[in-house]
């Protein structure tokens, strides 16, 4: 399983098209992984 950490800031209106490009580039590679989204606030 891979496991990708995104850290992000103030970014919510672009979180929708992230997923969506991070799992097309994703699934090219590995069939198994997950995709944590972290807003620390920092």
């Amino acid at each position: 399983m891979l496991s990708l950490v995104i850290p992000v800031y103030n970014e919510e209106r672009l979180l929708d098209e992230l997923i969506k490009r991070t799992v097309s580039s994703l699934e090219s590679f590995v069939s198994d992984y997950e995709i944590i989204i972290v807003d620390d606030c920092s």
